[in-house]
């Protein structure tokens, strides 16, 4: 049933490349779904988040509890202007509930599936399995040498 799941979802997440709005769902089973809407203020030269829809934060602040007992979740991360994803690389996850300020290249965690980038490099998609109690950190990274973004994830299976 596991791997069935883990299956579906990476399927899934294959079709999404280059669609509108992602949301997926497979008979009556709905993945649940993070959206993570990424603003460059030009005024202070940094990143805002926000997180389905409460309100543009700083990244520092911007963290998604995933509850206890939730299944694998989809992030969708979008960019708000002119940048784009980096081509190669463009997330880089690693876990540790005091790690933010060691930031590792690559997926550094069993938890996460992906990610997939759209065509035109404005939307990342990623899985988070949440079968282990951890904390992962992730950055993003754009082409066009703007610094990156890091908010945090907080799994509870």
């Amino acid at each position: 049933m596991y791997m069935s799941k883990i299956t579906a979802i990476a399927a899934a997440a294959l079709l999404l490349i280059g669609c509108g709005k992602a949301q997926m769902q497979r008979g009556h089973y709905k993945v649940p779904t993070v959206e993570v809407g990424l603003h460059w203020d030009t005024a202070t030269n940094k990143w805002l988040v926000d997180l389905d829809g409460t309100g543009k934060q700083n990244p520092k602040q911007a963290k998604t509890i995933i509850p206890t007992g939730a299944d694998a979740t989809m992030f969708v991360v979008d960019i708000a202007g002119a940048q784009t994803f980096k081509n190669s690389g463009p997330i880089s996850i690693w876990e540790g509930e005091n790690a933010k300020s060691l930031p590792q290249s690559g997926i550094n965690s069993n938890q996460i599936i992906g990610p997939f980038v759209t065509k035109n490099r404005k939307s990342l998609v990623f899985f988070d399995l949440n079968t282990t109690k951890v904390t992962l950190n992730y950055e993003l990274h754009f082409n066009s040498g703007i610094p990156t973004v890091d908010p945090i994830i907080e799994n509870n299976p």
